[in-house]
């Protein structure tokens, strides 16, 4: 039986008025649980925090009932792509899933891209954008890592996060990906504007299965990558130094 590995970076940022506290973690590991699938699978999760943190998890928040197995993976620096790495480094199955602790998925999404999977590298999909509050502020078509799933042999094939992209790590990482010629396929939501995604279409096959609503929710989190760049001039800086680089590597936005 075939594993899939999802592997959820995780700064456990706690929700006081939430029992347990770690509201966005358990929210993402419902989202997992509620996966529906038409093949017998196994589940594994590996949560990278930052080194010291795993003990500071209250064990209801991860019961796995059964379902899956829960290990952790700790990074020696407060450093998302360094707790990839290291998570992926200890997943064992033969899929390979991100989802960001405080984004989830909607229950056919894993379903859908799997039927793409025997012909393609990677899967992606749209994702509704969504505040802490949980309303929706629009739709995106940038396939983040938590709309990816691949087989694991994918992942060493491009190689890790490169750490020296902090702030667009995602990005570097797909650019190296179409480098290397990855078959990509985009799923997208009914009703989506085929011409808005000129760009993605230059990278990707995009296909919609009639689903109403895109297959991930994203929080635009006040204190995420995102926001910091748009507020503060230092991380602007190194965001227009990175598109830079990437651009002199990869001849074009590499997203």
């Amino acid at each position: 039986m075939e594993t899939i590995s999802v592997v959820i970076p995780s700064r456990l940022a706690k929700m006081p008025s939430y029992m347990g506290g770690f509201y966005w973690l358990d929210r993402a590991l419902v989202s997992i649980r509620a996966q529906t699938i038409y093949r017998d699978l196994k589940w594994q999760i590996v949560i990278g925090v930052d080194k010291g943190f795993a003990q500071k998890i209250p064990f209801h928040v991860f019961e796995p009932d059964d379902f899956s197995t829960v290990i952790f993976a700790e990074s020696p620096s407060s450093n998302q792509a360094m707790a990839v790495n290291e998570a992926v480094g200890k997943a064992t199955g033969d899929f390979l899933a991100i989802l960001e602790d405080d984004d989830f998925w909607h229950s056919q999404k894993i379903g859908s891209q799997l039927l793409f999977l025997d012909a393609f590298d990677l899967a992606t999909t749209s994702q509704r954008v969504i505040d802490p509050a949980g309303n929706s502020m629009g739709v995106s078509e940038f396939p983040t890592p938590s709309t990816w799933l691949m087989r694991r042999k994918i992942w060493d094939d491009v190689g890790g996060f490169d750490q020296k992209f902090p702030r667009h790590v995602d990005t570097e990482w797909l650019g190296r990906a179409t480098q290397k010629g990855l078959g990509r396929i985009h799923i997208v939501h009914k009703g989506v504007v085929q011409d808005h995604l000129k760009s993605l279409k230059e990278v990707s096959e995009i296909v919609s299965l009639g689903h109403s609503t895109p297959l991930v929710d994203r929080t635009d989190n006040p204190q995420g990558g995102f926001s910091r760049i748009l507020k503060d001039p230092e991380f602007k800086a190194q965001s227009v130094r990175e598109y830079e680089i990437m651009l002199e590597r990869f001849g074009r936005a590499p997203w």
